[in-house]
């Protein structure tokens, strides 16, 4: 079984991440959005992420926005509790590597080694 990717995020920027990773790379299988709207609790937004790690079981891989935010302290949790892995700061570099990595069936080892490179190397200012 294909690991399962989680893109958590304040609004919408993890759907829409996908939505843009999708134009350039294709469809992507086995991704899962969790926009955590103004009104949703803690509470309620955890219990929607577990009820679908329980719903899909196997490795999961978490993205969230920002260290620290709620997605990430939810997916922190989470990620103790049943040992998977995961990233804060995604961006649609991190995203479609995490996409191949998978396909290509790297390890969470492999991947975890790689992310901070490809998030360094994707890194560019573009003025002087």
């Amino acid at each position: 079984m294909k690991s399962s990717i989680f893109v958590l995020s304040h609004g919408n920027f993890c759907q829409e991440l996908v939505n843009s990773a999708e134009f350039i790379y294709g469809v992507i299988d086995n991704i899962y959005t969790f926009p955590l709207e103004k009104e949703v609790s803690l509470e309620s937004y955890m219990g929607t992420i577990e009820k679908k790690i329980n719903e899909i079981g196997g490795n999961i891989i978490f993205l969230t926005d920002i260290f620290g935010g709620t997605p990430s302290n939810v997916s922190t949790a989470l990620i103790k509790k049943y040992g998977f892995l995961g990233f804060t700061g995604m961006s649609m570099p991190m995203l479609i590597y995490i996409v191949e990595s998978i396909s290509q069936e790297k390890s969470n080892d492999e991947i975890l080694n790689n992310c901070k490179k490809i998030y360094d190397d994707s890194f560019h200012i573009l003025t002087k």
